[in-house]
């Protein structure tokens, strides 16, 4: 058998196993179109409240901030933009209401699809943390491999870790916060995408790639970045993690590859506040990294058929 009619059946397979996902079976509801209504609202009420309580607690520490000095705490955060310490407060800002977000979708969703957590998260299963570390392995190995390539041909000044101007507690503090708030981020976002966004979808359509395109443009147009090269990029990564979601039945993978994508990012290319273009030779990796992506997927997703029992791990 050639190569080509090799790859032909493993897609084919793929794909049929696809068409049996839990996310995609059983999701069909009778009017969805209402029940996707009432769970936008339900959503935007628990996010509201969840401002309110917000601004309750913002208005109790302003009350404690008349009695407590925070002088000190203000002045060891260095001004600049570059400042390590501003990037963990960026994180923070950013990981914190993508939480809170993320959990009002899930809980509307259940309470509007009548389905337990575990139905968006991984459907019919336990959790699996090895599906987790699997997905960050992976991402991690492509991310170095092709972190060289993009630095070679687009070199972006010494890394965060690595970047002498700034002491060596400043970036320990640095890498353990950012994996902290990024792993925080990461979850809400495969939460709401990979989770909620997916079984939701499922019960309008059964087109694995129609799935797989809704999402990824979802998750990139959720991002607002005007630049055109990062909007296909995101794209691209949510249509990788929209497909590991169905193939594996649950967003750990996801979890773990995207959490690895921004540490690489975070921690060897570039500080989160900096944006940059992204080149149309530097999509190319993407397409590239994408691809291998797809391949440790189905490499993943055939180990664990050849384990033969309930996932558990």
């Amino acid at each position: 058998m050639t190569f080509a009619r090799l790859a032909r059946l493993r897609i084919t397979q793929a794909v049929r196993a696809s068409h049996r996902s839990p996310y995609v079976l059983d999701a069909a509801l009778p009017r969805p179109w209402l029940s996707l209504a009432k769970m936008i609202g339900l959503s935007a009420a628990t996010l509201l409240g969840s401002v309110v309580l917000a601004g309750v607690l913002l208005g109790l520490a302003g009350v404690l901030g008349d009695r407590v000095d925070f002088g000190l705490f203000i002045a060891a955060i260095p001004p600049g933009w570059s400042s390590l310490n501003y990037e963990i407060t960026l994180l923070a800002a950013v990981a914190g209401p993508l939480i809170v977000m993320a959990l009002a979708i899930l809980a509307a969703a259940m309470v509007i699809y009548r389905r337990p957590a575990s139905a968006f998260l991984w459907p019919g299963r336990r959790p699996s943390w090895r599906l987790l570390w699997s997905g960050f392995a992976a991402m991690v190995l492509l991310g170095l491999v092709f972190g060289q390539a993009h630095d070679l041909s687009a070199p972006s000044g010494a890394p965060p870790l690595f970047d002498a101007d700034h002491s060596l507690e400043a970036r320990v503090i640095y890498a353990l916060a950012v994996a902290a708030l990024g792993l925080i981020a990461v979850t809400a976002e495969e939460i709401a995408f990979r989770g909620v966004l997916l079984r939701i979808t499922a019960g309008f359509t059964r087109n694995l790639w129609l799935l797989c395109l809704i999402n990824g443009v979802l998750f990139s147009a959720i991002h607002l970045d005007p630049d055109p090269g990062a909007f296909v990029a995101r794209a691209l990564s949510g249509v990788v993690w929209t497909w590991a979601a169905l193939r594996l039945g649950g967003i750990e993978f996801a979890i773990g590859a995207h959490w690895a994508n921004n540490l690489v990012i975070d921690w060897l290319d570039r500080l989160p506040s900096l944006d940059v273009d992204i080149a149309a030779a530097y999509l190319v990796l993407e397409v590239a990294i994408a691809a291998l992506m797809l391949v440790f997927v189905e490499l993943t997703a055939h180990w664990r058929s050849r384990r033969n029992r309930t996932p558990a791990d």
